[in-house]
């Protein structure tokens, strides 16, 4: 049995609550601590993301072959032509590839979704939609092979996804802890 006492504090930005938990199991006593944000302003922002498109890659390509060369070519002093180096490739980066907010669509993707999975998903439902209208065996035996297979498809692929996450010769001690959190939120 958990016994817990609880104090409350609030100031005009933060609620702040806290407490001992006691149990009949432990003769230690645990203490908790909740700060809350009171400000319910606050938009849920989405995340900033670059769209790589076949388009925007021809931009880029088309930015750098433009004719902004020349102050890197004849400049003498080998610190100024790299700063003009990185400043062309920068500005052909940053103008091709805007910020742009994730759309809400988008924002519900799944790593290991790929086109291949979309398409067979799209079959499915199909075959679904069939079986509900004609009520046929035969087209509910179509259905649960092909959901089947489809399923088989799928789990393999969030397999194989998570897999490559967890690859310690690529990824930083940081990044591996990244990747943990987001296949934990996942699940």
């Amino acid at each position: 049995m958990i016994y817990y006492y609880e104090g409350l504090s609030t100031s005009s930005a933060y609620s702040v609550s806290s407490g001992n938990l006691l149990t009949d199991t432990s003769d230690h006593m645990s203490n908790y601590i909740l700060i809350r944000d009171n400000n319910n302003n606050m938009k849920s922002s989405r995340l900033l993301v670059r769209i790589y498109s076949e388009k925007n890659n021809q931009n880029v390509l088309n930015n750098l072959y433009s004719d902004r060369w020349n102050a890197v070519y004849n400049e003498s002093d080998v610190n100024v032509a790299y700063e003009n180096f990185i400043s062309n490739i920068s500005q052909a980066f940053h103008n091709n590839f805007k910020l742009t907010k994730l759309s809400r669509k988008r924002s519900k993707d799944k790593g290991w979704i790929i086109g291949a999975l979309k398409n067979s998903s799209k079959i499915k439902n199909k075959l679904y939609k069939r079986w509900m209208f004609k009520r046929s065996t035969l087209d509910e035996v179509a259905y649960k092979k092909y959901r089947a297979v489809f399923r088989k498809a799928a789990r393999s692929a969030e397999n194989l996804y998570c897999r490559d996450l967890f690859i310690t010769k690529v990824n930083s001690m940081n990044k591996l802890w990244e990747n943990f959190n987001t296949v934990c939120m996942l699940v």
